[in-house]
């Protein structure tokens, strides 16, 4: 028997992009789709506005919120992690 303990809630938001890359290679999608997700990953940013004052930040790690990649990103990273648990 195995376990496997997941906090659901912080892996949207500290996931690293570079690993969910390495993991779409290492899963055998094609390259060119794997730099097409990459595209919508990066150069995301945060707004903030605070009367007529906008704040930008780029969010440099985690999943977006309600981006239809999301869900796929996540059950490849944890069907890795799965694994390579099953492998040890």
């Amino acid at each position: 028997m195995h376990q496997l303990f997941i906090d659901v809630k912080s892996t949207y938001d500290s996931g690293r992009r570079e690993t969910s890359d390495n993991i779409l290679v290492e899963f055998g999608v094609p390259m060119g789709e794997v730099r097409l997700i990459k595209m919508c990953l990066n150069d995301t940013y945060s707004r903030v506005w605070i009367d007529s004052f906008c704040l930008t930040c780029p969010i440099m790690n985690g999943l977006k919120q309600r981006d239809v990649l999301a869900p796929f990103l996540f059950n490849i990273v944890l069907e890795y992690d799965i694994m390579r648990d099953r492998l040890r």
